[in-house]
C-alpha cells in the first residue's frame, strides 16, 4: 500500500511540475518585452555567383528579397523580429547547385534576411566570402540537411566557387 501511495505522489509532483512550467512559459510569452520594429522593412540585395562543375562554368545572378514579417516567439529566444526571404528569380531561399539523384541535392545559402537587413546580433559574425553549401537528402518522409565544406564539395562533387559578388547589409535602426 505504501509503494502505491509513493507512485501516486510522484505522479502528482510530475503533473504539478509540468503545469507550473507550462504556466511559466505562457506568462513569459505574454509579458516578454516586444523588440522594436525596424525602420527599414524591405530590401533587395543582388548577387552574382560563379562556380565550376567538372570544368563547366555556371553563373547565377539573382536578388535576395527580404521583408519584415512581424514579431515571432519561441522558447529559446523569446519574442523576436521575423523576416521573410526569397530569391527573386526562383522563389526559393537558396540556390540549387547540383541534383545528384532523386533523393540528394546540393544547395548554397546566400545569407539570411537578418544579415542583409542589419538585424544581426553583435555576437553573430557572417562570413560572406563564399556562399555556404549544404546537402539535402530525402529518405521517405525524413529530410536531412547537412553542411559540407568547400574542400569536400570539390573533392566529392567537383564543385568549386570561383567568384562571389554580393550586396552588403544595410544599416538599419529599430524604433
Amino acid at each position: 500500500m505504501k509503494i502505491r501511495g509513493n507512485k501516486v505522489f510522484g505522479l502528482l509532483i510530475a503533473l504539478f511540475s509540468t503545469i507550473a512550467f507550462a504556466i511559466f512559459i505562457l506568462f513569459y510569452k505574454v509579458f516578454a518585452t516586444k523588440p522594436p520594429d525596424p525602420q527599414i522593412k524591405y530590401g533587395e540585395f543582388p548577387f552574382r555567383l560563379e562556380y565550376e562543375i567538372n570544368g563547366e562554368i555556371i553563373v547565377i545572378e539573382d536578388t535576395v528579397i527580404c521583408e519584415y514579417d512581424g514579431i515571432g516567439w519561441n522558447e529559446g529566444v523569446g519574442k523576436h523580429r521575423k523576416w521573410k526571404q526569397y530569391l527573386a528569380d526562383n522563389g526559393g531561399d537558396d540556390l540549387l547547385l547540383l541534383i545528384i539523384d532523386d533523393t540528394k541535392k546540393i544547395y548554397a545559402s546566400v545569407g539570411g534576411a537578418k544579415y542583409y537587413m542589419g538585424d544581426e546580433e553583435a555576437h553573430i559574425v557572417r562570413n560572406s566570402l563564399t556562399p555556404n553549401p549544404y546537402i539535402v537528402e530525402v529518405d521517405g518522409n525524413i529530410t536531412r540537411y547537412r553542411s559540407i565544406s568547400e574542400e569536400d564539395l570539390f573533392e566529392k562533387y567537383a564543385i568549386k566557387f570561383t567568384n562571389w559578388e554580393y550586396s552588403t547589409p544595410i544599416v538599419n535602426s529599430f524604433n
